[in-house]
């Protein structure tokens, strides 16, 4: 069975490294060409964003040293694309 209308997100799309992520050192994205320009947010398990930025190039860096221990949410939007992704911050 298969849900019409509904794209399941491409693993190349973006990729997390490493995930989890140590709280002193941040992570590496790696995105498609299409999600370049794409706006970044990071929410926490509450819903709150606690990072955001805008995606500048297919490599990019998020700095989790002010982040507590715990699950996060990394969202990217452009208006046409949206991509969530789970991200854990150890400490």
């Amino acid at each position: 069975c298969q849900a019409s209308g509904i794209n399941a997100p491409a693993e190349d799309e973006l990729k997390i490294y490493p995930n989890p992520v140590p709280a002193i050192a941040g992570c590496q994205l790696q995105v498609a060409d299409d999600i370049v320009g794409s706006n970044l947010e990071v929410f926490d398990v509450t819903g709150k964003v606690v990072y955001s930025s805008q995606i500048e190039n297919r490599i990019s860096q998020i700095v989790t040293s002010g982040f507590s221990s715990g699950m996060y949410f990394l969202k990217i939007s452009n208006g046409k694309k949206l991509v969530v992704r789970k991200l854990v911050v150890e400490k």
